[in-house]
């Protein structure tokens, strides 16, 4: 199966890749050609975001379609241009030749990543709202400390906050549910599996595993020039 054999409206992921990480935004082929589909592109902030390889050198962007006729694809290392059609800005996706054939594949679960981010949490349908610190949070979970007890089981709950990464700002409504409680430190700790999260969601997390790495590798650097 090739890239251009998907359906016009058709879902697919966008994987992107970076250092060791990864993360997968939803999308869905806006239009088709000889060379490629073409998906919206993302916005965040009025500017749109570039997940080509002059963002990060070394980026690579794999492409899933997990119901293509009852089957999950998957093209490893496809090309990702922000082009514009119109009035509109999309990205253009395309495949090497030696890399046209999609093969089927699966892909690893998520790791959360520790944030520490103060946050508002408030029980859906209700009023008010109670404060606390979100602890971790991945695509699939989050966990949070509450700043007072709260009996949550089988209710949803809202948790809001916000936090800046790189050069821009988020502010996050993610509705979860509680699947267990640690109680052995000071303070109780919620870990909730996430229900409705926002494809911002999807875009802060892993801009702050990307900026997360690349600080870690300037540091790195830095280590070994103090040692010479």
């Amino acid at each position: 199966m090739l890239l251009q054999d998907l359906e016009k409206g058709e879902k697919l992921v966008l994987q992107a890749n970076w250092g060791g990480l990864e993360y997968d935004l939803d999308s869905a082929v806006e239009e088709i050609e000889s060379g490629g589909v073409y998906v919206k592109a993302y916005e965040y902030g009025g500017h749109v975001v570039d997940f080509g390889t002059g963002a990060f050198k070394g980026i690579v962007i794999n492409v899933y379609v997990n119901n293509h006729h009852g089957r999950r694809y998957f093209w490893p290392d496809v090309s990702l241009k922000v082009t514009k059609r119109g009035n509109e800005t999309y990205y253009l996706i395309q495949t090497s030749t030696y890399k046209e054939t999609a093969r089927e594949d699966e892909r690893r679960s998520k790791d959360r990543i520790l944030i520490e981010q103060s946050c508002n949490l408030s029980i859906y349908g209700e009023d008010g709202y109670y404060t606390g610190v979100v602890h971790d949070v991945s695509q699939v979970g989050i966990s949070f400390y509450c700043d007072s007890e709260i009996e949550i089981d089988g209710r949803l709950v809202v948790v809001e906050f916000s936090d800046s990464v790189g050069d821009h700002d988020f502010t996050l409504q993610l509705k979860v549910r509680k699947v267990r409680i640690d109680d052995t430190a000071e303070k109780k700790l919620y870990g909730c599996r996430i229900v409705d999260a926002g494809r911002d969601t999807m875009i802060y997390l892993y801009f702050k595993k990307l900026y997360k790495l690349k600080e870690l590798k300037e540091q790195a650097k830095e280590e070994e020039l103090k040692e010479k």
